[in-house]
């Protein structure tokens, strides 16, 4: 620790896509959730306790979000001596793995500590100071391999000094999956909501009244049960169904795309990817019913997101989503049942709750979820942590 009551911790940020440095904004869910963080930190004043740790491609694009911010790049002469010879870009991943396994812990040793914002195994780094991993699921440990299984525990969870999960069932399952019985501290997602935020029309859908879902295209968020139920109800209800994502499994979007068409719902079913920050909120602003059908979540931002909207919120009937949206959606089981989901939107779609009801859903949402609350949350760990 550095002397007195000063500390310098290093944020990770290695982990963001190459897709959404080369964009210049951050679409994906965990990408966001650190933003989130990071402006909140900035709100209450305390960015100069902090240091972001990047890649040399990652640095202009993390300058340019976060210019308040001290930035340290994670380099060696060997990598720029290569890149000079082959040119940028060309081995970027090959690049991260070698300097985030042979250079991050060097790199971070004059630190007090360094926070993993996603800590899964091929992000996490055992490191010359003490870590805090911040844990979002168990859902790649529970997919991966008994040797991918393997590596986690023994790296992420035995390795890390202190592990702050996102919500009361992450926590929950860590315990039961890992019999893990240190403190595990609880920091919700971060959600920023701004009342007078920009809007940017999607013209395709300008005049339509519709039903939204906003996650990514993958098995687990479950977007076909969707689809399926509304086909069910299409000649019952006169909304569309939008569906919007900033990340897709390919084949599992290709399955989407196929049941559309093969269903005859293309001129009905939109589907938007990577849309901007100002058509996010256009799409939220304009929503008559907010549908998130997920299997298995750690959290679950878009469904508080939509209630600060103001808009009537439908979820399957999962634990960590109750928790989340703070009982206050619609929900329906089992998560897989297209005629349940289907009946639940027509329901809610006739007897949604009133504006007044909505006014005080979005107010309670915004305090608990507040960016500079949940920065404070993590910035009492670090104290604590490093004093």
């Amino acid at each position: 620790m550095i002397e007195g009551t000063f500390v310098m911790i290093g944020i990770d940020m290695t982990f963001i896509r190459k897709t959404e440095i080369n964009k210049g904004f951050f679409s994906e869910g965990i990408s966001i959730y650190c933003e989130q963080i990071l402006r909140g930190i900035e709100k209450v004043g305390q960015v100069n306790l902090f240091v972001l740790l990047v890649f040399k491609d990652q640095e202009k694009t993390i300058k340019h979000l976060f210019p308040n911010y001290v930035i340290r790049v994670i380099d060696s002469l060997f990598i720029k001596f290569i890149r000079n010879i082959l040119g940028d870009n060309r081995f970027t991943d090959t690049e991260h793995k070698y300097l985030k396994r042979h250079l991050f812990a060097e790199a971070t040793s004059d630190l007090d500590c360094v926070w993993f914002p996603y800590a899964i195994d091929k992000t996490f780094c055992k490191c010359m100071v003490p870590t805090i991993s911040t844990i979002h699921d168990l859902i790649l440990y529970q997919n991966g391999t008994e040797k991918e299984k393997k590596r986690y525990k023994e790296g992420v969870i035995n390795c890390s000094d202190r592990i702050v999960a996102i919500s009361k069932d992450v926590k929950k399952e860590l315990e039961q999956v890992f019999f893990y019985k240190k403190v595990i501290d609880i920091v919700p997602n971060a959600v920023e909501h701004k009342e007078n935020a920009q809007l940017q029309e999607i013209k395709e859908i300008a005049n339509r009244s519709f039903i939204l879902d906003v996650n990514a295209f993958t098995k687990r968020k479950n977007t076909l049960t969707l689809l399926r139920a509304y086909k069910l109800l299409q000649k019952y209800i006169e909304e569309d169904l939008v569906l919007c994502g900033g990340y897709k499994e390919e084949h599992y979007y290709d399955e989407i795309q196929q049941y559309i068409l093969t269903n005859s719902l293309e001129n009905n079913v939109h589907i938007f990817f990577n849309v901007n920050e100002k058509e996010k909120n256009y799409l939220f602003s304009k929503a008559k019913l907010f549908v998130m059908p997920s299997l298995m979540e750690g959290f679950g931002r878009t469904p508080i997101e939509a209630g600060m909207w103001k808009v009537p919120i439908v979820c399957s009937d999962i634990p960590v989503l109750r928790e989340v949206t703070l009982g206050n959606a619609f929900y329906y089981s089992p998560a897989d049942d297209e005629r349940a989901l289907a009946n639940t939107i027509q329901a809610t779609l006739k007897h949604s709750k009133n504006a007044k009801e909505l006014e005080q859903i979005s107010i309670q949402l915004q305090k608990y979820y507040s960016i500079e609350t949940c920065a404070m949350q993590y910035i009492t760990i670090f104290k604590q942590f490093c004093l």
